[in-house]
């Protein structure tokens, strides 16, 4: 069976679409706020689950769909930083990014934990002091 055929599920936007719905649905796989998400055995079936619901039989089709739930989690991620490095360039409203990707309105509870917030550095800087001679 050639790669196309076999992974087919994964390239159609309505299954995409349909992907983004089913994650949403078990935050435990995307909400890294959750003290179950880093917990991999709970996941592994929900992943088998949501390859079935695709309609996909093959043995290691929980791991391809998670594989591409992660590439989607990324381009979101991706498409941010675009948007918020538009937005402090200095440029007026017209010109921020404004993404195209069709998956972007199905991702938006992704927010929650992929949205870039201002860094903070907690790295103390040293302060500079002009050596002044002491006159007293």
């Amino acid at each position: 069976m050639n790669r196309s055929k076999k992974n087919s599920f994964h390239y159609r936007k309505d299954h995409q679409i349909l992907l983004c719905q089913l994650v949403e649905q078990r935050p435990i796989l995307w909400d890294a706020t959750l003290d179950s998400y880093r917990r991999a055995n709970l996941k592994k079936p929900l992943w088998n689950e949501i390859a079935r619901i695709l309609g996909s039989v093959q043995e290691n089709a929980g791991d391809q769909v998670s594989q591409r739930s992660k590439t989607i989690k990324e381009t979101y991620s991706e498409n941010n930083r675009k948007v918020n490095d538009s937005k402090r360039s200095g440029c007026g409203t017209e010109d921020v990014y404004k993404p195209k990707w069709f998956l972007r309105p199905h991702v938006q509870f992704l927010k929650k934990v992929c949205d870039m917030g201002e860094s903070v550095c907690n790295i103390p800087h040293p302060t500079i002091q002009s050596h002044v001679p002491d006159n007293s």
